[in-house]
């Protein structure tokens, strides 16, 4: 005879599932969402039941950042990409270190591993996960002209950083005067309505100002040539930019006018990073390899466009309203 439920305590009967060493804990939860496969959440979910207990979509994401439907896409193509040389629970080792980026140990212990499994592990997925995804194109940019003819949105995104202070030589070429402390600086360009990612360079070093990056990222000669971008302050001297005018002078109504329609168009480069900043190690200081963090934040970027891709910046709203509001400070 079954126990029943209490406080929506779910009931449990171990099985086997192919994907997972583990023993699949078949959980009552609550039902799929609409756009996530019942059998699929009820995998995803047992799987979480047997690390963290009952499952809930607030949990799920304090832990991993990225709805079921997401990590599912990216299962699916690491799995077809690399097949049988992962298990579902490495993936979610990745998406579990980027959002909340503690320690190999802390981590190890949250799944249960030792520290050289877990450390293994994740850095074989991530390398396997980053080959198996393709989401950034620069030439789908063209889907959707905007008036005037500029496609990319662009914008620089900086992360904390943490360098051997002792070398002086070095570690200054890492301090931003801006943000006063050491860290990397991404270039990426989005589209001008949907937000998602087109570009998306290595990384540079935070001494590099903006527009510098521009020209070493060579972003410019992979655009038609009668083609502009969107950019901020930091732009206004780069050839082809719609940029704001600066506020050292008096503006003219129509100079006022064009700012105010200028941001509501970039703006949505500052909520596309907001989507990305979703996992947590952007929030603090990387304390690996500056080659590991390249290879993390590449293929976040890579997750982040299917997260848009799935789950619009854009609902329904007015041109200048997004669903997301967070901007990259």
């Amino acid at each position: 005879m079954d126990r029943q439920v209490v406080d929506n305590e779910p009931r449990v009967r171990r099985a086997c599932h192919p994907s997972c060493s583990l023993a699949v804990m078949e959980v009552c939860v609550p039902a799929a969402p609409e756009h996530v496969n019942a059998a699929v959440f009820q995998i995803w979910s047992s799987i979480f039941f047997h690390f963290f207990g009952h499952y809930d979509h607030a949990k799920w994401c304090a832990h991993f950042g990225m709805s079921i439907s997401v990590v599912e896409y990216c299962w699916v193509r690491l799995d077809s990409n690399s097949p049988a040389q992962f298990q579902r629970v490495h993936l979610l080792y990745c998406f579990s270190f980027a959002k909340l980026y503690n320690s190999v140990s802390v981590l190890a212990t949250m799944w249960k591993v030792s520290d050289d499994t877990f450390s293994s592990w994740l850095w074989r997925t991530w390398t396997a996960l980053a080959a198996a995804l393709n989401e950034i194109h620069l030439d789908a940019r063209l889907h959707d002209e905007l008036d005037p003819s500029g496609y990319l949105a662009v914008d620089t995104k900086f992360c904390y950083f943490s360098v051997d202070r002792t070398d002086w030589d070095y570690q200054k070429l890492f301090f931003s005067g801006h943000k006063q402390t050491h860290g990397l600086k991404y270039q990426v360009g989005v589209h001008g309505k949907d937000g998602r990612f087109h570009t998306c360079s290595v990384s540079y070093r935070g001494a590099d100002d903006d527009l510098n990056i521009l020209r070493f990222s060579r972003l410019l000669e992979r655009l038609d040539p009668d083609e502009s971008f969107w950019g901020d302050k930091a732009y206004c001297s780069a050839p082809n930019c719609w940029a704001p005018f600066k506020r050292d002078h008096v503006l003219t109504p129509l100079e006022h006018i064009w700012n105010d329609y200028q941001k509501r168009v970039r703006v949505i480069v500052e909520n596309s990073i907001g989507r990305l900043c979703k996992f947590g190690f952007l929030h603090q200081r990387w304390h690996h390899t500056r080659e590991q963090h390249e290879l993390v934040f590449i293929t976040c970027v890579h997750i982040t466009n299917v997260d848009i891709r799935l789950h619009p910046l854009r609902v329904g709203r007015e041109e200048g309203a997004y669903a997301d509001s967070d901007e990259d400070e």
